[in-house]
């Protein structure tokens, strides 16, 4: 399996929480080009807080994706950014 994830294009919703953050960091170690998607907010303050467990890998990140994974938006997010693979960890807690 080594080499498998080196520069793939890989989407983790839920890459706060504490699964996601340290899949997040495998991949990332593995060569994955990783983009995240984060529960967000309007207010910065709230949206730090929840990259508060990657914020040591935030600058290796391909792209941080912020709002609600159930809003239509969500989608072409995700299209835009056009994963190779998806890890969906995202979820009500």
């Amino acid at each position: 399996m080594a080499g498998f994830y080196n520069n793939k294009r890989v989407l983790v919703t839920g890459a706060d929480g504490f699964m996601g953050s340290h899949l997040t960091e495998k991949l990332l170690a593995e060569g994955a080009k990783v983009s995240v998607f984060v529960r967000g907010s309007s207010t910065i303050g709230t949206t730090q807080y929840a990259l508060r467990n990657i914020k040591h890998i935030e600058k290796n990140l391909e792209g941080i994706i912020t709002g609600n994974i159930a809003a239509q938006d969500a989608k072409d997010l995700v299209i835009k950014n056009r994963p190779s693979i998806i890890f969906h960890l995202a979820a009500d807690a």
